[in-house]
């Protein structure tokens, strides 16, 4: 870096740049402060110099600033008005467009130009090393947006309006990174200035939704369907949609339905090549799966609402639902479990929708059908109205089954296993009731339960699992704590090995995501703390915890020493 100044050497110095900063990002955070001074310098110091426009150095910059972006979050603020003009440049860059013909566009070189079709006989191109240039400024500022937060506020606006520019630029790239960027933009400016947050939506709104209704390119559409979705989540409520956007939302889910309707029949009727209708078939399901992503999250927003502002579109998910594809009657199955789950007693108008397809889902030959059949079996014990209990009850052998398979621990069905056990702890928890005939058979079930954790795998079941063991353990379960205690070294075996296989963490149960809660709000304590307080009660006894200790290996000890320092 210091002798490799002249020109020849600036893929070597660019090069170098992005080298160390990758460096960084493997040592860590904390290790790479003790030397990030001299290369902030030097990235400072690389920028006051006047570049040519097809200077390599650029990209690499842009590339290494992310990758510190992502290292020191927002300790890099301070750095944004020194960083920032000459990234907003790169990524505002009025790309020089070409109008070829075929045969003039096929003689252009491939690495020089980047050719993009746009109709018969007719090509736009672009000069690859600017257009490299761009699309690397412009995720740069992706990257900025989504780690910076807060302190990314002051240049959200000049941002905003690049990207929305950029929502119909010419290539594809370009596109998906405006698209990308918009949730990330949004959010700040629901943390930073509230007030302004109806008009900036209606902004994003109209122009995201534009574009969307005339992309062609189904990679470029996924992105943007994902992009509304995760807006519509940064809004948080209902309150901030209008209903003439939920109308326009529901227009383009069904344009979408309908077109994928009609994309099978022209399927059936067409003789393709194996390989291409495959590639199709994909292609839809990229698309169906986006269009359930923007349906969860108005969901999400709009509660029990959504009910009945989307029931036009449950033909639809009934559809997917009663599929031979497993991944179309995936998706159904994850549509009822949002109706159950943000439809509560309303939910049940639709039972015999779903019922059938959640009960015959638990013996389904695929793996992850069976996953989301039991997955919404808990959802109906802890949303759904009192008269799921008898059908629950029906269920529960099912579950049972799933949990004591032969080879349910084997890494392929481990899963599987996982989401039943939590699909227990919650009919134990939310459905007493289906129980109360035979109370022996709940201590029964119980006292498996303990025997079948731990679980690590399903993170996202991790916390209904540990915190329903909290639970009964600080309710003093004689079941659950066994005679004279006798099971608290089970209890403490089934948080340790959770713990040493990655599965119990700090951040385990802690929302983060745009619809989470502020974090000045109120919060129960996380699954973490409350199992470190049971360890930690359980090392105030000498003689419990000294049993505790003769069930752990050697590695899940030292995990549990490192744990309670």
């Amino acid at each position: 870096m210091s002798e490799a100044t002249s020109k020849e050497f600036r893929t070597l110095r660019g090069k170098t740049i992005e080298c160390i900063s990758l460096m960084g990002q493997a040592v860590g955070k904390a290790r790479f402060a003790q030397d990030a001074g001299p290369l902030v310098e030097l990235l400072l110091e690389a920028q006051k110099q006047d570049l040519d426009p097809d200077d390599p150095q650029v990209c690499f910059m842009i590339g290494a600033w992310a990758n510190i972006c992502r290292l020191m979050g927002a300790e890099m603020a301070p750095l944004l008005p020194l960083m920032m003009p000459q990234i907003m440049k790169a990524a505002s860059l009025d790309l020089d467009l070409c109008v070829l013909n075929d045969q003039e566009a096929e003689k252009l070189d491939e690495e020089t130009w980047d050719v993009v079709k746009v109709d018969n006989d007719q090509n736009f191109a672009m000069h690859t090393s600017s257009l490299e240039e761009k699309s690397s400024a412009m995720q740069m500022l992706v990257t900025f947006a989504r780690e910076l937060k807060e302190a990314f506020y002051d240049y959200c606006e000049e941002v905003l309006k690049l990207m929305l520019k950029s929502l119909d630029f010419v290539c594809d790239e370009i596109r998906q990174n405006a698209a990308d960027a918009l949730p990330h933009l949004l959010y700040i400016v629901k943390l930073s200035n509230q007030s302004s947050l109806v008009s900036v939506w209606d902004r994003v709104f109209h122009d995201l939704f534009k574009v969307l209704e005339n992309e062609d390119e189904v990679e470029v559409l996924t992105d943007q369907i994902e992009s509304l979705a995760a807006c519509v989540e940064v809004l948080g409520s209902g309150a901030f949609l209008t209903e003439e956007q939920i109308n326009q939302i529901k227009g383009l889910m069904e344009r979408f339905f309908e077109k994928n309707i009609e994309n099978e029949r022209e399927l059936d009727m067409e003789s393709e090549e194996e390989e291409e209708l495959a590639d199709e078939k994909e292609e839809k399901l990229l698309i169906l799966a986006k269009v359930y992503d923007l349906n969860n999250a108005l969901f999400k927003v709009l509660g029990v609402k959504a009910v009945d502002d989307l029931k036009q579109l449950i033909p639809y998910w009934i559809q997917l639902s009663q599929s031979d594809m497993h991944e179309e009657l995936k998706l159904g199955l994850c549509f009822w479990g949002d109706l159950i789950q943000y439809g509560g007693d309303a939910s049940w108008q639709y039972k015999d929708h779903f019922m059938q397809v959640v009960g015959q889902g638990l013996s389904h030959e695929e793996k992850m059908i069976r996953v989301d059949s039991v997955y919404a079996a808990g959802l109906i014990a802890m949303y759904g109205p009192k008269e799921f209990s008898p059908f629950l009850k029906e269920l529960l052998p099912w579950v049972i089954k799933l949990i004591e398979t032969a080879d349910g621990r084997s890494d392929e069905l481990n899963f599987v296993t996982e989401n039943a056990i939590s699909c227990m702890a919650k009919f134990l928890k939310y459905r007493p009731e289906i129980f109360e005939q035979d109370s022996k058979v709940k201590d029964e079930i119980l006292t498996k339960w303990l025997d079948w954790l731990p679980v690590w795998e399903d993170l996202a079941e991790i916390e209904h699992v540990y915190n329903y063991l909290c639970d009964l353990v600080e309710a003093n379960n004689p079941i659950i704590l066994g005679p004279g205690n006798s099971n608290l070294p089970k209890i403490c075996v089934a948080i340790v090995k959770c713990i040493a296989l990655d599965g119990l963490t700090p951040t385990t149960g802690v929302e983060d995501s745009f619809e989470s809660s502020s974090p000045n709000s109120e919060s129960s304590p996380t699954v973490w703390t409350r199992c470190l307080r049971l360890i930690e009660q359980m090392q105030s006894n000498n003689k419990v915890f000294s049993a505790c200790l003769d069930h752990l290996t050697l590695d899940e000890k030292e995990v549990l020493q490192r744990v309670l320092i």
